[in-house]
């Protein structure tokens, strides 16, 4: 299964299965915003609280993935993905995706190329 930013696809080849809407959270240690605020203070960047943000992505990513194999069985991507994020204050951030999901076509199922039995 292939994911996109983009919401371009060949409508010959594919089929709009439906939307899906995904809500990944994960907790973000005090210790890596406190980390984070002194590393601004002095200038660096923190790569504790950086590698946090980008596993909460990559979760969301893989939840997006599954809830589409899930819901629509044979789906084959899932494009215009919109991601958001939010973060409150008591350290949970909130990764939420929605995408459209992409089913091939009916015809081509079967692998494209009908065959035509001839006596």
């Amino acid at each position: 299964m292939y994911l996109a930013t983009i919401d371009v696809y060949d409508p010959r080849k594919y089929d709009v299965a439906g939307i899906i809407n995904v809500n990944h959270v994960e907790a973000v240690s005090a210790f890596r915003e406190i980390g984070a605020a002194i590393g601004g203070l002095i200038g660096n960047k923190s790569e504790l609280l950086t590698k946090k943000l980008n596993d909460a992505y990559a979760g969301a990513f893989n939840a997006i993935q599954a809830q589409a194999q899930a819901k629509f069985p044979g789906a084959v991507g899932v494009i215009g993905i919109r991601p958001q994020m939010d973060k409150d204050e008591t350290g949970f951030v909130s990764i939420m995706l929605t995408g459209t999901v992409l089913m091939p076509k009916r015809d081509m199922q079967g692998g494209g190329r009908r065959r035509t039995r001839r006596n």
